[in-house]
């Protein structure tokens, strides 16, 4: 197994370029996880679509919001659903530009 630098990023496990990219077809309705199990906040932001946050915690949201970036907390578990309507290769990263620049990013294609 490599080891992982102190200051890397990542998202499950990898460091981008090493990332899964989220394959999808077009009008997909997309649903993904995010779990933050570090001790900063990450504003995770989608290039080229739009976001409801669906749930929280693994509970409901009463009243979904429409976003582009959600900040997720230390230890928080957010649940946000999109449409693949636009179709491109879309970066989906931390919005803390070092994080991103670290390894926090993968693509949407």
């Amino acid at each position: 197994m490599d080891e992982i630098a102190y200051n890397t990023w990542t998202i499950n496990g990898k460091a981008y370029p090493d990332t899964e990219p989220l394959r999808v077809r077009y009008g997909d309705t997309v649903r993904v996880r995010i779990l933050n199990i570090s001790n900063g906040t990450h504003p995770m932001h989608l290039h080229g679509h739009d976001f409801k946050v669906v749930a929280g915690d693994g509970w409901p949201v009463a009243v979904p919001q429409v976003r582009n970036t959600v900040a997720v907390t230390p230890w928080e578990i957010l649940d946000i659903k999109f449409v693949a309507d636009n179709p491109g290769i879309w970066a989906f990263h931390c919005h803390e530009l070092h994080h991103a620049d670290q390894g926090m990013i993968t693509v949407v294609f």
